[in-house]
């Protein structure tokens, strides 16, 4: 049975996300199969980052509210150390929201 397009084009991108964030020195871990709000966990000295990963193949990126809107209530729950994020990944690279 062949894997889902969708399921595989968000595997690479939050394959690559994740190499970004430990070229960086984080420690990161994948939410795989969880289908959560969160698809990384990535840890350095400062802070925690919870990381939603999208993408985008259209010229004209999304303003991705409802997205945004649900990060912002996840945000008020959690402790000062955490930083929530949305990557998404478009055409030109990537557009980082710190919610």
């Amino acid at each position: 049975m062949m894997p889902n397009k969708n399921y595989v084009k968000g595997y690479k991108i939050e394959l690559m996300a994740k190499k970004e964030l430990e070229d960086s020195g984080h420690f990161v871990v994948r939410s795989s199969g969880s289908h959560g709000i969160i698809d990384l966990i990535a840890i350095d000295f400062n802070y925690v980052r919870l990381i939603q990963i999208k993408s985008c193949s259209t010229p004209r990126m999304p303003s991705f509210k409802d997205e945004i809107s649900k990060l912002s209530d996840f945000r008020e729950k959690m402790p000062g150390f955490c930083r929530v994020e949305l990557w998404v990944k478009g055409n030109k690279g990537w557009k980082k929201i710190t919610i």
